[in-house]
């Protein structure tokens, strides 16, 4: 009997932390939809964007050996100093200029920074093909 109450104490732990992880999650989703897709917007058409879309923001600034407390870090740092030398996107500095000084809280930033780091971000229709070309031109480029 007591087994059976030990595993029930435990399951029930486990859901509490499921479930405050997926609101942990939400929140996080949230606050990207309402503060950076105004001007980073995945339906934007690819000719009518004023900024780069937020998988390509996650693009240049996770990869493969980054952790996410490196990740929240740089975030943290180019929203709260967009100067060139911070910034992990040239190319879209050359096209859209520097992004204006946002001033969100800390927490606000971190929650955004772990749903961008945790998740498949959604991404525009034209964005694969985009970035294949992209890869493509580069690759020509460094052949020279």
């Amino acid at each position: 009997m007591s087994l059976f109450f030990n595993f029930s104490k435990t399951n029930s732990y486990y859901t509490k932390r499921i479930n405050t992880e997926h609101r942990d999650q939400d929140k996080g989703r949230v606050l990207l939809k309402k503060y950076c897709y105004s001007c980073h917007n995945p339906k934007a058409s690819e000719s009518d964007r004023i900024a780069p879309p937020m998988i390509a923001v996650k693009k240049h600034y996770k990869k493969s050996n980054t952790t996410q407390e490196e990740f929240i870090a740089s975030i943290q740092n180019w929203i709260k100093n967009p100067i060139k030398k911070n910034s992990r996107m040239t190319g879209a500095i050359g096209k859209f200029g520097i992004m204006p000084k946002q001033y969100f809280s800390d927490e606000t930033i971190r929650e955004i920074s772990i749903y961008m780091y945790n998740n498949n971000i959604e991404k525009p229709k034209w964005f694969d093909e985009h970035h294949k070309n992209k890869s493509k031109n580069h690759n020509k480029q460094t052949k020279h």
